[in-house]
């Protein structure tokens, strides 16, 4: 498993994750405002502390 975090813009965070498990999926969805973006298979978090805490 290998996951990628970078920084999208000033608010958002991008998560790639390569050859993911359902866990890795419910775990990403308890975060809220989490976003599924398909047409660059990345999922979004806010740009904050507490949400990489999360």
């Amino acid at each position: 498993m290998q996951i990628q975090l970078s920084i999208r813009d000033e608010r958002t965070i991008a998560i790639k994750i390569e050859k993911f498990s359902p866990e890795h999926i419910t775990r990403i969805k308890l975060v809220s405002g989490r976003k599924w973006i398909p047409e660059e298979s990345i999922w979004t978090i806010p740009n904050t502390v507490g949400k990489l805490e999360e």
